[in-house]
């Protein structure tokens, strides 16, 4: 748009005063006009850019984000990472429509669980091993039986003072003396604890709803490294109480 309307070669010495003066407003209007359309197009430059900062900003969030899930140990923390990387694609998504780049639009990236975390896996696994200690024991037993039965027909071809002493049915007797006595400890600890420091129990077990318990806190408070300290110690004081167990007389 212009308000210039003078012919070319025109010159003002040849013009009334009146019509001198009417260019010379329309001349006044031209700069005038000028100067804010270039107004305009600056701040419409400076929005356009800032725009474009953002959008590359969020763009390196993103990436920042998607980088940060790969090192997570926790999957959580991961999931959380990759939720921010999508708002912020989103975003940038958003903002590219509006400064016209043309950009594919923001996939959602899963991250592909570990072999430890699929669907299932878990419950395959215990089922398996339960069914593994099954046969194991099953043919455990099977050989206990079938050395018993030999020592047998070898002391019937020897002497007595020389027959070997087979396990039987007090040695069993035994061995489940012995486990029970291991079962029980755990129990009675706790009724002891319920007692003396009952504040300590209605930490440690789960059916006390407490303000903190030791289940809660150790999945969401403690970190891999210190889940992994405390669980070692906890089955190295396992395999303790079960070695010394075996010191048990009936």
């Amino acid at each position: 748009m212009s308000l210039q309307t003078e012919l070319p070669g025109q010159d003002l010495e040849g013009l009334t005063p009146e019509e001198r003066e009417i260019v010379e407003q329309q001349q006044k209007l031209n700069e005038q006009l000028r100067q804010i359309n270039a107004k305009k197009q600056e701040d419409a430059q400076k929005e356009r850019q800032k725009k474009l900062d953002s959008y590359n900003k969020l763009l390196k969030s993103a990436k920042d984000f998607r980088s940060q899930s790969l090192t997570m140990t926790d999957r959580q923390d991961a999931e959380e990472r990759n939720a921010w990387a999508e708002e912020a694609e989103l975003e940038a998504h958003l903002l590219a429509m509006e400064l016209g780049i043309k950009t594919e639009t923001a996939v959602v990236q899963e991250i592909e669980p570990e072999i430890w975390q699929r669907p299932g896996l878990r419950r395959r696994l215990v089922w398996g091993a339960l069914g593994a200690l099954i046969i194991f024991l099953v043919w455990s037993y099977g050989c206990f039986q079938d050395i018993r039965h030999t020592i047998l027909n070898s002391n019937a071809k020897l002497p007595l003072e020389q027959q070997a002493q087979p396990y039987d049915a007090t040695s069993f007797q035994k061995f489940f003396f012995e486990k029970f006595v291991e079962l029980i400890d755990l129990p009675t600890l706790l009724i002891k604890l319920l007692i003396v420091a009952p504040f300590v129990a209605f930490y440690l077990l789960p059916v006390f709803k407490t303000k903190r318990d030791f289940i809660t806190e150790f999945f969401e408070d403690l970190t891999p490294w210190q889940r992994s300290i405390l669980t070692v110690l906890l089955l190295g004081l396992l395999l303790l109480h079960s070695a010394l167990s075996h010191s048990v007389k009936p």
